[in-house]
């Protein structure tokens, strides 16, 4: 699209403690914005049928005009080498190392 772009991330890397940098395209960016520590509240928990491992918190943030909360993603654990793995994975046959589903939904085996 027009709004494509690159998002330029910091990883660490948890097996070996290694940071990099990292490009990520996107459809697009809204915004970009500072949260503070007070502002992040732990990552709810949905039941089984979705893995919230890659959610990092919520964000509650306010504007001039609105308060809102943004879902925060641990882009360390997102980025890392097994989640790119699973991710590839999941794109070829439509479910998860955990048996989930791109939907995020239980599959069953036959």
């Amino acid at each position: 699209t027009e709004e494509t772009c690159i998002v330029v991330v910091e990883v660490n890397d948890t097996s070996s403690s290694d940071q990099f940098q990292m490009g990520v395209i996107v459809d697009s960016v809204r915004e970009v914005q500072d949260i503070e520590k007070n502002q992040i509240e732990p990552a709810p928990k949905f039941g089984c049928a979705l893995n919230t491992d890659y959610i990092m918190g919520m964000g509650k943030v306010k504007s001039a005009d609105s308060e809102g909360v943004m879902i925060l993603l641990d882009i360390d654990k997102v980025m890392s080498a097994n989640a790119m793995t699973e991710m590839a994975s999941a794109a070829k046959t439509g479910t998860t190392e955990d048996g989930t589903s791109s939907s995020g939904q239980q599959s069953m085996a036959a």
